[in-house]
């Protein structure tokens, strides 16, 4: 018996109507992050541990796959994770980080 006679031929995966946009996925991204700060774990839709932002002193946000500031990170001083967090939170709803996310967002749709 062959391969697709056992596991059958590939499919294609429905996608959702209305995907998420990356400004509501740096949203939602920042309330994982909050509960990732204050000691909770956080899982991801394929049930794994979500990554923090915060990694050797860099903050380097992402939206699914996509780092929001490309391979640029910021420098975060000890102990103001939870500050830069709600600034950053702060700076999405004032359109300060626009810029970076219609690049984030033209990434996507050339990758698929």
């Amino acid at each position: 018996m062959g391969f697709f006679d056992t596991y059958g031929l590939p499919r294609a995966v429905a996608k959702s109507s209305k995907p998420e946009t990356v400004l509501q996925a740096l949203l939602r991204g920042c309330e994982q992050q909050r509960r990732l700060l204050a000691g909770q774990p956080v899982y991801g839709a394929a049930k794994k541990p979500i990554r923090s932002w915060f990694n050797d002193g860099r903050f380097s946000p992402k939206a699914g796959l996509f780092s929001l500031f490309d391979k640029g990170s910021i420098a975060v001083p000890t102990g103001k994770q939870a500050e830069l967090l709600a600034d950053f939170e702060t700076a999405l709803h004032a359109g300060e980080m626009d810029t970076y996310i219609r690049a984030v967002e033209s990434k996507r749709k050339s990758a698929g």
